[in-house]
């Protein structure tokens, strides 16, 4: 362990994190697996429900819970067995925020070997997880941000939070925790930092409007059971369209185009030419057949895309700000 080290109006140091000891990684880790789990869960019943097959929904539940709870032991797992319960971190604080840096070496291999075994098995899921961790290695606050700051004395850590949640933890040591925590605490007071903080949770919001992007895309999981096009695009729909409401708005653009590419199947379905069984030779378009029933359901559809593409329009061109980039411009980055 080292001890601070004041490099003139800088506070540096390292610590060695312990990782199943500590609370605010374990619970956290938990949570985010169940979150998960649950919305794939809920997601995947949403489907088979659609299609008739609601029978199926217990199973896909069980399967979730035990994929979830799996994921989990393995995590803990890979803490003891590889990372040795420990995770080396370095910190600086100084007169522009605070610095945090992962330095342990094997979590960079682990990093690399889940990114590289992604590609080669063509797992999205795998490489997504290896460049999130990949994000994580460093991150900074800038006091010109908007975030609180808890001390937790008796376990020397220092807890930054914005309105709504931790954006970085600090470990120090006995020797050094005094130190830090009064610097910390003279920076947040002079420039105003936790006056910035809004004062309501954010969360509501993104909460609505994830349930906006979920109404949006029923009617097109039930019109592409009903006119027989893939099921993919709404697939994709209602994933891009979370992603824009929770990390970056750029994905807006990606909703648009699948909402493009949702009018061309439609109206590839619609514009199909059948052959009467009625009448032989007398051909007619497929949308001619429609039943009353059909034209609400395509409406519905329709008014569902153009809802999607105008939220991603919004988001895409800044007027609406995904969490993430949210919690950075806190952070002040």
């Amino acid at each position: 362990m080292r001890t601070a080290v004041d490099e003139g109006s800088v506070l540096s140091w390292e610590h060695d994190v312990s990782l199943l000891t500590e609370p605010m990684i374990v619970g956290p880790l938990a949570r985010v697996i169940a979150i998960a789990v649950s919305g794939l869960g809920a997601l995947m019943s949403g489907i088979f429900a659609l299609q008739g097959e609601a029978e199926v929904i217990g199973t896909i539940w069980l399967a979730m819970a035990a994929t979830g709870l799996g994921l989990f032991v393995f995590l803990l797992l890979v803490m003891v067995v590889v990372f040795g319960n420990r995770m080396r971190c370095s910190y600086r604080v100084d007169a522009r925020g605070v610095h945090y840096e992962l330095r342990d070496r094997r979590a960079g291999v682990a990093r690399t070997l889940a990114i590289v075994v992604g590609l080669v098995s063509r797992s999205p899921g795998v490489v997504g997880a290896g460049l999130v961790a990949e994000s994580q290695v460093a991150h900074d606050l800038s006091w010109r941000g908007a975030f609180r700051v808890e001390f937790v004395a008796h376990r020397h850590l220092i807890v930054f939070r914005n309105a709504w949640r931790r954006l970085l933890l600090i470990h120090c040591s006995g020797d050094n925790y005094d130190a830090v925590a009064t610097r910390i605490a003279a920076e947040i007071a002079r420039h105003g930092t936790a006056t910035r903080v809004p004062e309501h949770s954010p969360l509501p919001r993104y909460l609505g409007s994830s349930a906006f992007v979920v109404c949006a895309t029923i009617p097109l999981f039930v019109a592409s059971d009903e006119f027989g096009t893939s099921l993919l695009l709404p697939i994709l729909m209602v994933c891009f369209s979370l992603a824009t409401v929770w990390l970056i708005g750029l994905f807006g653009y990606v909703v648009i185009a699948i909402a493009g590419a949702m009018v061309i199947a439609l109206l590839r379905h619609g514009l199909a030419v059948q052959v009467s069984w009625l009448r032989p030779g007398e051909r007619y378009a497929q949308y001619a057949v429609y039943s009353p029933q059909e034209w609400v359901l395509l409406s519905a559809a329709v008014l569902g895309m153009l809802l999607l593409a105008w939220f991603g329009w919004r988001a895409a061109r800044g007027r609406f700000v995904p969490m993430l980039q949210a919690d950075e411009r806190e952070a002040g980055a």
